[in-house]
This record gives C-alpha cells, sequence and structure tokens, in this order.
C-alpha cells in the first residue's frame, strides 16, 4: 500500500494536450461556377491563339486598331467576365459569331490589332441575342473602353459581316462549348445546360 501511494506521488497524473482541430476544408466548389470559369478561360486562350496563328496579308477593317492595346486579351476578357454580367452562354455564343466571322471573310483575321474590338462587338451581340436582360451600349462601350459612337458603328459593321446570321442551334453552342472547355483543360459536362437560342 505504501508503495502504491510513494508511487502515485511520485508520477502525478498528466492531462495530455487536447488534439489539434481537423484542418478545415475548402467547401466545395458548385460545379456550374466551375464549368463558368472553364468557359471563359477557354474564350480567352482561344483568342489567344486566334491571334497567334494570324499571318499572311491582312486585310485592314474597322475593328483594326493603330496600335496593339497595352491590356492583352486575357484580362480584356476577364474584365468583361467581371462587368458584363451576361451569362456564361454568352461567351459561347461569342466565339460563334467570331468564328463566322472569319469563315465568311477569311482575309478578315483577328490579330493583336482588332481581337480586342471584335470581341467586345461579339460580345455585345451575344449577350443581346441570348440573354433576356442586358445592358445598354453606353455601358458596354464603357467597359470595353471605346467611345459610344465608334462602338455603334462596329456592331452595325458586325451584323452586315454576319449578314445577321445571329441564330445559333443548339448543336453548335454544344460543339463549342466543348471547344472551349477542352482549351481550358477540362472534360465537356455529361448533361449539357439548357439554353434558349434566338
Amino acid at each position: 500500500e505504501e508503495c502504491e501511494a510513494v508511487a502515485t506521488r511520485e508520477a502525478p497524473p498528466t492531462s495530455a494536450p487536447p488534439p489539434p482541430p481537423p484542418p478545415q476544408e475548402a467547401p466545395p466548389q458548385d460545379f456550374e461556377s466551375v464549368l463558368s470559369d472553364k468557359v471563359v478561360l477557354g474564350f480567352a486562350l482561344t483568342l489567344e491563339r486566334m491571334t497567334a496563328l494570324a499571318s499572311g496579308p491582312q486585310f485592314l477593317s474597322s475593328f483594326h486598331c493603330r496600335e496593339a492595346p497595352k491590356v492583352g486579351i486575357r484580362q480584356y476578357v476577364a474584365r468583361m467576365h467581371t462587368y458584363f454580367g451576361c451569362s456564361v452562354e454568352c461567351f459561347v455564343v461569342g466565339l460563334i459569331f467570331i468564328d463566322r466571322l472569319i469563315q465568311r471573310h477569311p482575309n478578315l483575321q483577328v490579330t493583336v490589332l482588332s481581337v480586342h474590338r471584335v470581341t467586345l462587338c461579339a460580345m455585345m451581340l451575344a449577350a443581346k441575342v441570348q440573354d433576356d436582360v442586358f445592358y445598354s451600349n453606353k455601358f458596354y462601350a464603357k467597359v470595353g473602353a471605346l467611345h459610344l459612337q465608334e462602338l455603334n458603328k462596329l456592331e452595325q459593321y458586325m451584323c452586315k459581316l454576319l449578314d445577321f446570321r445571329l441564330h445559333v442551334t443548339f448543336d453548335d453552342f454544344e460543339r463549342y462549348r466543348d471547344m472551349l472547355l477542352q482549351a481550358a483543360g477540362a472534360s465537356p459536362p455529361t448533361a449539357a445546360p439548357v439554353i434558349e437560342t434566338c
């Protein structure tokens, strides 16, 4: 009994420190949000590749400026993504319009001198065609750093070059959306979102 008592006095019970709290995991991102970011990234990367592949004699159009803007096209697209307030489907439709423009007018290349204005105009048209709610040309001109009168002329110019073909089929939308996702290194979704096309 004495030994037990001594042992107890010599080795008082110690309280172990509490275990550290488990690391907090970041909340999972919404699938549609991730998909949206990939589409926008794919859109910007596709435009960058277009400008890099442009070669040969160029047809100087109303979209061309004298000097390349200091803002890169990826930053320009990010600005539109932030301020346009449009649906992600508009970036797909915008690319369709740009591709149609090139197919109908092969000499009109998308270069560092024209990509910003072509993109701004295509995205503005896409927002008007695709979304129920969109802003005025004055707002889009401010976001794109253009004068309102210039943007109005470019809008009419693009519509004429497209022969006012602004209808987008669901099959075309799916195909171009998958192209943008692949450009961003993402896999196409198994089920496409239901959209309204005009």
